[in-house]
């Protein structure tokens, strides 16, 4: 649990630092940290569905083991990239949340 528990700080604070300051904006901490944590709770997930696929490949044939590492690594990049670009939504949702809102009920 405490090694669980180290793991999710860093990931939530190395993503949290890269929605903070990657974007062209000021980003607020409250928003980073809330998209860090997203980002690192899926991304880890993500990454523990990659290698229980790989593991099961590499068990079941040892020749075609070594090829489905191409394409498992093509679908991590690529899903990696959009659950960080969710994080980094989530975060632009709640530092904006309210922003543009009439004060009669709605937009025209």
């Amino acid at each position: 649990l405490c090694r669980f528990a180290v793991s999710a700080t860093f990931a939530t604070s190395a993503f949290a630092f890269l929605i903070g300051f990657m974007p062209n904006v000021r980003v607020r901490l409250m928003p980073a940290l809330v998209g860090g944590f997203v980002t690192a709770i899926l991304f880890v997930g993500w990454f523990k569905v990659c290698v229980v696929a790989q593991v099961g490949i590499a068990n079941s044939s040892a020749l075609y083991g070594s090829f489905a590492l191409l394409p498992i690594v093509l679908a991590w990049v690529f899903v990696g990239w959009r659950i960080f670009l969710l994080g980094a939504y989530c975060a632009h949702a709640l530092q904006t949340r309210g922003v543009g809102v009439r004060a009669g009920g709605g937009a025209r």
